[in-house]
């Protein structure tokens, strides 16, 4: 079983996904839980920014932090998501800033 939080708005390319709808498609895969903060049993941080508090503490337990793009391509592969509507230009504009491999080693 994999442990995983989600923060931040899931926005990305040019579409945004309600957070319940990523928590039941995790359930969905059944071998994903959905925490609602990060602790010594959390695998992965999935955020939309990396210069949280937040992200930063992950990363200093050790803790992997990906973003949305990356998460839903190497573990909800193959899930049609919704459409929630269009990224907001300002609040969900956040740069891309890492793929998988880079962040297993933050």
């Amino acid at each position: 079983m994999m442990n995983v939080v989600f923060t931040g708005p899931a926005a990305f390319g040019n579409q945004v996904v309600y957070r319940r709808v990523l928590e039941e498609a995790c359930e969905k895969r059944g071998n994903i839980r959905v925490q609602k903060s990060v602790n010594a049993d959390t695998n992965f941080l999935v955020a939309s920014r990396i210069d949280t508090v937040k992200a930063q503490r992950a990363v200093e337990s050790g803790i992997a932090v990906l973003d949305y793009e990356d998460f839903i391509g190497k573990f909800l592969a193959g899930i049609e998501f919704a459409n929630a509507g269009e990224p907001h230009p300002i609040v969900d504009k956040f740069p891309k800033f890492g793929s998988l491999e880079e962040a297993d080693i933050l």
